[in-house]
Order: C-alpha cells, then sequence, then structure tokens
C-alpha cells in the first residue's frame, strides 16, 4: 500500500446504538475507479481508524465483520452473496491506521449495468458498535462490444463466448475480457486489459487447446497479446513492437501465434522487466552533424519509458 494514496472525506457515523461511541471508528475509503465493466472487479482500498480501546480482527474467525450497503438507481439494495468480503485475517490494532484492499464484487454482484451509490458498513462483536463510510458513486457499464469469438458445443458444455468490451474513462479507452458459458449462463470472468487505441481491429482466437488468443493496440507501435483459459484463467501477457498492417494472430497447426511484429524480451538484468526490441545495428543521426549512433550506445530502456 503507499502512503500517497488520497481518501475520500471520512464520515465516521454510529449507524446503530451500542457501547462504542461516535469517534472511536473512522473509517475512510475510495474504489480504485469510478466506472467499470459489468462483472469486473470493484476494487477498494479502505483505512479504518482504531480508537476503542482493543484490537479487533476482521476475516475468518474475526469479531469484526465489514460490509457494504449498494444502492441502485431504483432505490433497491444489492443483497450479499454470503461470501466474506476480507478474505484473510485484518487485524485493526487500537491506536492505529489500518489499511487493506477488499474486492467488492466478492461478496456483491451488480446485476445490471446503472450507477449504484456505495458505502462500507463495519460492525464490531459483541455489540460493540456499527460504523459507516462516505456514501461514493460507482458507474457500472455494459461497455461497447469490439470484437466476439465463440467455441465449444452447448450439447457438451464446452461452449464459451469470448469477448472484448471497451469503456471511456479519464482520457483513455480502456478493454476488458470477458468470457461467458452461454448454454450454462455463467460469466468465467472479466478481466481489465489496459489501454487501447483503434487504429487495429483487435482480435480474438482460440487455439486447439482451449485457449483465446487477444490482441490489440495499446500505443502507435505496441500490442498486447493475452491469453486466458476455458475457466477464464489468465496466462502471462506478452507485448510486442510492430506496425499496424503487419501484425496479426495467425494459425499454425493446433496453435495460434503473433506474427509480423517483434516481442519484448525479459531483462536478463531485472527479473520480472521487459526490454525494447533490438535496434537496427545504426541508427543515423540525421541532420544533426553528429557520428553513427551504434546501441552500445543507446541507454536501455524498458517498455513503458519508450
Amino acid at each position: 500500500m503507499t502512503g500517497r494514496f488520497r481518501f475520500w472525506p471520512a464520515v465516521a457515523l454510529a449507524l446503530a446504538a451500542g457501547t462504542a461511541a461516535e469517534g472511536q471508528i473512522d473509517i475512510q475509503w475510495k474504489p480504485e475507479h469510478s466506472r467499470v465493466v459489468l462483472l469486473a472487479p470493484i476494487d477498494a482500498e479502505i483505512r479504518i481508524d482504531n480508537q476503542t480501546g482493543r484490537d479487533w480482527t476482521l476475516g475468518p474467525g474475526g469479531d469484526a465483520e465489514l460490509s457494504f450497503r449498494i444502492e441502485g438507481q431504483d432505490g433497491m439494495l444489492v443483497k450479499p452473496e454470503g461470501r466474506g468480503l476480507v478474505r484473510e485475517r485484518v487485524v485493526l490494532e487500537n491506536g492505529a491506521a489500518t489499511k487493506f484492499k477488499v474486492n467488492i464484487l466478492d461478496g456483491y454482484v451488480p446485476a445490471r449495468p446503472e450507477s449504484y451509490m456505495l458505502s462500507p458498513v463495519l460492525e464490531l462483536g459483541d455489540g460493540a458498535g456499527r460504523f459507516g463510510g462516505a456514501r461514493v458513486s460507482l458507474e457500472i457499464q455494459p461497455g461497447l462490444e469490439v470484437a466476439r469469438r465463440e467455441y465449444g458445443l452447448a450439447s457438451a458444455g464446452t461452449d464459451r463466448a469470448a469477448t472484448l468490451r471497451v469503456i471511456h474513462r479519464g482520457r483513455e479507452d480502456i478493454v476488458f475480457f470477458r468470457l461467458d458459458g452461454p448454454s450454462a449462463g455463467l460469466c468465467y470472468g472479466v478481466h481489465e486489459l489496459g489501454s487501447i487505441i483503434r487504429y487495429f481491429q483487435p482480435q480474438l482466437e482460440w487455439d486447439g487447446r482451449s485457449v483465446c488468443h487477444v490482441l490489440f493496440q495499446t500505443a502507435p507501435d505496441r500490442f498486447m497479446h493475452a491469453r486466458f483459459g476455458m475457466r477464464g484463467e489468465p496466462y502471462p501477457k506478452e507485448i510486442y513492437m510492430a506496425q499496424v498492417g503487419n501484425i496479426r494472430l495467425a494459425r499454425d497447426g493446433g496453435q495460434v501465434v503473433v506474427t509480423g511484429g517483434t516481442r519484448f524480451e525479459e531483462d536478463p538484468e531485472a527479473e520480472g522487466q521487459l526490454t525494447a526490441p533490438n535496434l537496427p545495428p545504426v541508427v543515423k543521426d540525421r541532420g544533426l552533424g553528429g557520428p553513427p549512433v551504434t546501441p552500445k550506445a543507446l541507454e536501455k530502456k524498458h517498455f513503458w519509458q519508450q
């Protein structure tokens, strides 16, 4: 967690009578995004300041419980799914402020794309008190479908519908991958893939191992290759450098491969970081009168710095 995270102003009100007095628990929170695609994770960071005189524990076997009040535009409340929001134990130490993250979708599943009002509720055990945080608006959208690919047989229960959906957030278009099982009426997952630009038509292809391949453009000469299994499980992503019109997904027997691009490789000096593909042997200085520049003379940059 970062100390630079900026929270919404807290609303620390006791919601019901109890032995705890107003001000002993202060809840501050903010969702990571104010706009998401339907059934995508709703990540939020919570900060709870405990001044009750004792420690409290959230999560399995804990003596306090965190929930949310989620109200739709029609005033109806989204019912909890019966699963706890806090999956691992979090200790709220007395006299300290504790920060942690939750995925609200773990406990609540808004069924319709619309605007919702959300507020957290913390209930302490033994009737010690019930406290709430600020009400925040969250917009859930269906997303604009820009690619679709179906696979499998409904009679065998292997039918899948993979789609890419785009929403506008901030100053960017954000793309999401969604996987459904139409005959079973199930959504196997929605994954946010990042920003997309639309000079290149996004591609979806299924290979012979029941893996769905995604290829889309993230920058003028950058493309992402993502893969997902039959139950929506993600595999490692790849970044490519290419030109629009050259790069594509192609079939090679039962496999699907990326052609027409050069993949970013892992930096041997920094595990988990990627470096740009090698430059040509000599890059001439055009019009500046300087000497030729070779790759060794160039500072190596990671792909997010290009």
